[in-house]
């Protein structure tokens, strides 16, 4: 199972852009709560060096997901607005 978990890290921070590496991080995190709505589990900083990006391009990814309508941020409350569309983004990277 964890070689498994790390094979797909691994993948997904070789082949997939910041945006799809995000879509797929808040996707997880709303089956994990059962819900559309959740805190951000954590820091920015921390968040960014997970998903292998720098503090300014995840919030520039941030952005441009608010500015498409797939999500609402408020505080550390996350809500997807689209999740389809956040789906989509995961798999495509295209933002």
């Amino acid at each position: 199972q964890r070689l498994k978990t790390l094979s797909r890290v691994i993948e997904d921070l070789t082949l997939k852009d910041v945006s799809a590496r995000l879509a797929t991080y808040l996707l997880n995190l709303s089956v994990q709560t059962g819900r559309i709505s959740f805190p951000l589990d954590l820091k920015k900083g921390d968040l960014a060096f997970r998903l292998g990006t720098t503090h300014e391009t995840l919030s520039r990814t941030f952005r441009k997901m608010r500015e498409k309508g797939l999500i609402r941020v408020r505080a550390k409350m996350i809500t997807i607005l689209d999740q389809t569309g956040l789906r989509e983004l995961s798999i495509s990277g295209r933002l």
